[in-house]
């Protein structure tokens, strides 16, 4: 069988707390091709930021198999790991996560920073990010002169920079006015279509209804995995 895009195979995750340990993902396999729409939904506590952390290589599973592209992060350093996430995945966050005493473009040209890209060829792309985000006339502005939605699409731009084959977005619209969502959710769908891997975390079932695959977590486990031929879904999306 060819390797998946990415690849979980009996992933747990647990945090030990004054309590005692706390498992926050159990036995968690998915499989995930290049390609795809995914939402993964789930309430407040439910486990699904934890798994888009280890989606990410942000975190790691405390027991299980990760892959991407069938190389087994497990086995990776730290630098490794570094080097994975720049390479493949970009990451847009319900808050932003955008440094306020930069630019739109330097805050978008960060991630090119990191990975050594010479400062003319990174702040070129990082505009040109911009403008095709249609924030061409706000390229200099910092991120308390920008509404959410106009953050939020700076923070997508960052996402691309280092080409973002994979987007993995935490709650999107999570922070955003009803108008901004919905043209953030356009952003992401126009993404997809040009090849964009994307998977989205949310707890809308609105939102989720956006990609053609839906995977349901509930205390830490996969209770549901469902495409768009499922009708369930299909209902969701044609509302």
């Amino acid at each position: 069988m060819v390797d998946a895009l990415l690849e979980l195979h009996g992933v747990s995750r647990a945090y030990r707390s004054a309590a005692g340990e706390v498992v926050v993902l159990k036995d968690v396999s998915l499989r995930i091709e290049a390609g795809e729409f995914i939402a993964i939904i789930g309430p407040s506590g439910s486990g699904k930021s934890t798994l888009m952390n280890i989606l990410g290589c942000l975190d790691r599973p405390t027991e299980g198999s990760y892959r991407v592209h069938g190389a087994a992060t497990e086995q990776m350093s730290p630098d490794e790991l570094a080097h994975l996430r720049r390479e493949h995945f970009g990451f847009i966050f319900q808050r932003y996560n955008l440094m306020e005493n930069l630019s739109a473009t330097e805050n978008v040209a960060l991630p090119a920073v990191y990975a050594g890209v010479e400062a003319d060829a990174r702040t070129t792309r990082a505009r040109l990010l911009l403008e095709t985000l249609g924030l061409g006339e706000r390229t200099t502005n910092r991120p308390s002169q920008l509404s959410g939605g106009q953050q939020q699409r700076v923070s997508i731009a960052r996402s691309l920079m280092n080409g973002g084959a994979i987007v993995l977005a935490d709650e999107p619209t999570g922070a955003l006015d009803h108008a901004s969502g919905r043209q953030v959710m356009a952003e992401l769908k126009r993404l997809h279509a040009q090849g964009h891997t994307v998977i989205l975390v949310t707890h809308d079932a609105a939102i989720a209804a956006h990609a053609s695959r839906v995977i349901e977590i509930a205390d830490g486990q996969v209770v549901s995995d469902r495409g768009m031929d499922d009708p369930a879904v299909a209902r969701s999306a044609a509302v």
